[in-house]
């Protein structure tokens, strides 16, 4: 099974459809966190996927206690 630090670490080899895939086998596992579905979002958004990335961003962007990377994340999804 994946873990967080997988996709990150695929993220930041610029490998963004595998860590999306990564990040989607997680959460076959377990219910992901704020953090990684930003990381989520992002990822769409890296993939060409803006809609998904768009919406997913803004439902997020609601909840309280996302850390500053992910609020910077979400943003970017977004272009804002």
């Amino acid at each position: 099974m994946p873990t967080s630090s997988d996709a990150e670490a695929l993220y930041a080899s610029g490998s963004y459809g595998r860590a999306l895939g990564a990040l989607e086998s997680l959460a076959s596992h377990r219910a992901i966190t704020f953090d990684e579905m930003a990381l989520k979002a992002e990822l769409l958004a890296q993939t060409g996927e803006i809609n998904q990335a768009m919406v997913l961003s803004e439902k997020l962007l609601k909840q309280r206690g996302l850390s500053i990377t992910s609020i910077c994340r979400l943003r970017d999804a977004i272009g804002s």
